[in-house]
């Protein structure tokens, strides 16, 4: 069986993925790194991107993404939601769809647990608008739509 700590012990050349450990080493509750999880994760070819939530506080995650930016456009916040899905720590991370978190988890208690685990984190799940308004320096209004991937 895996867990989220083995998960996050395999290297990643990518700065940006280091950046988002570094974020759940210092955010995530004790025993996150013993969450179970199956050995292999669910295929995300039927996982519907504009239903996809992480257990991820998004602010802190744009910045790590482009750090210093003021602002995210909607194709770069798709561009770093792909690279978390596409990470086996992103995948495990997916609140919603909640099917493909369930698929994830050994056992309906463990999803549960994980819930639970996360709920703190659900006050800094954000709409991409709503992280370009708290981005530092943003003095002008978002002008794209108002459509967002996920709720990021």
């Amino acid at each position: 069986m895996a867990t989220m700590g083995s998960l996050l012990d395999l290297p990643t050349s990518d700065p940006f993925l280091e950046r988002v450990k570094e974020i759940i080493i210092n955010k995530f509750p004790n025993g996150w790194r013993d969450w179970p999880l199956k050995p292999v994760a669910p295929p995300i070819d039927g996982v519907d991107r504009n239903k996809l939530r992480f257990a991820l506080p998004t602010l802190d995650i744009v910045l790590a993404y482009n750090p210093g930016s003021s602002k995210i456009s909607e194709g770069s916040y798709e561009t770093m939601m792909e690279k978390l899905l596409e990470w086996s720590v992103g995948k495990a991370l997916v609140l919603a769809p909640v099917e493909f978190s369930k698929a994830f988890r050994p056992s309906l208690s463990d999803y549960e647990e994980f819930v639970e685990n996360t709920k703190f984190m659900t006050p800094l799940i954000l709409s991409r608008p709503a992280v370009n308004k708290r981005l530092p320096d943003t003095s002008d209004s978002d002008s794209d739509p108002v459509v967002s991937f996920g709720i990021w």
